[in-house]
């Protein structure tokens, strides 16, 4: 059995891969010891961990990567990357819940990087959290004046926009009825 192999079968069986990252974020002492050993071989290097996830990651293989980067959010919980990549996989295999959770804890964790604020709107909003979508989308807007935002500027106002089309056409209808 490959090591990849191992992570991912290991935790698919009974349980989805997001209640696994879940019961991690919730500390389960069964879920620890788990993965106070990462498999054959013992315990890995931190950065070969990283590589593997990412190269999952990369190929699109999101569920394989997930219990890697689950693992790594746990050995360097300060790392944003990481739970910014969790939150993609996530979004990613349409889990929004579990996707904003983690966008919401990249950002925590550096304010400085704003893509996880915006990824956190668009899961709320498809997640049908709308007036939550719609707070941090004003939220990016005010922070994010740096030029490297522009385009997701552009996106955030056009879905605000989009949304305040909506409600006024939900008030509309209400009204003539």
């Amino acid at each position: 059995m490959t090591k990849e192999a191992h992570w991912t079968d290991r935790y698919k069986s009974n349980r989805s891969v997001a209640n696994f990252y879940r019961q991690l974020q919730r500390g389960s002492e069964v879920m620890y010891a788990d993965i106070a050993d990462p498999g054959p071989g013992g315990g890995e290097d931190v950065r070969e961990v990283y590589r593997r996830a990412m190269h999952l990651f990369k190929m699109g293989r999101y569920k394989d990567a997930l219990p890697l980067l689950a693992y790594l959010s746990v050995r360097t919980p300060q790392l944003s990357a990481c739970h910014y990549n969790i939150g993609t996989c996530f979004h990613r295999l349409g889990d929004h819940k579990a996707a904003v959770q983690s966008y919401i804890t990249a950002f925590a964790l550096d304010h400085a990087d704003l893509h996880s604020l915006f990824h956190a709107a668009d899961c709320l909003l498809k997640a049908g959290a709308r007036p939550e979508a719609e707070q941090a989308l004003r939220l990016f807007l005010e922070e994010a004046v740096d030029e490297r935002y522009a385009t997701y500027r552009a996106r955030a106002q056009a879905i605000l926009e989009t949304l305040d089309a909506k409600a006024r056409d939900e008030r509309l209808s209400l009204e003539n009825t």
